[in-house]
């Protein structure tokens, strides 16, 4: 489990991908922290299982931090979405293209 940075805690989420999406490590856990527990929650509910779950939250968290120089600009804006929103279409779209092997699987 990652632990809150002192620097990050409490910024809102836009500042958050904005420095994200400049390659700060700091942001995406910051980001993280706050909202794993919503990603965890809704990987469950697409799976219905605790394992699954999990390795489908991991992935689609892993996947944010890969790609984040994709993440939309809309997200960087003061009236921004909330970016929950994109963890959410992130997990739907692992959801839809993963097998039962990948869960059995996943770092391969």
């Amino acid at each position: 489990m990652l632990a809150p940075t002192h620097t990050k805690e409490g910024l809102p989420d836009f500042i958050l991908v904005a420095e994200l999406k400049g390659d700060d490590e700091e942001a995406y856990k910051a980001l993280i922290i706050k909202h794993q527990d919503f990603s965890n929650a809704h990987a469950y509910a697409l799976t219905h299982d605790r394992e699954r779950a999990l390795i489908l939250s991991t992935m689609a968290l892993r996947h944010i931090w890969r790609s984040r120089h994709l993440i939309p600009d809309q997200f960087m804006s003061c009236v921004a979405p909330p970016f929950w929103l994109f963890i959410a279409k992130v997990l739907h779209a692992y959801f839809d293209v993963l097998k039962d092997d990948d869960y059995e699987n996943p770092g391969d």
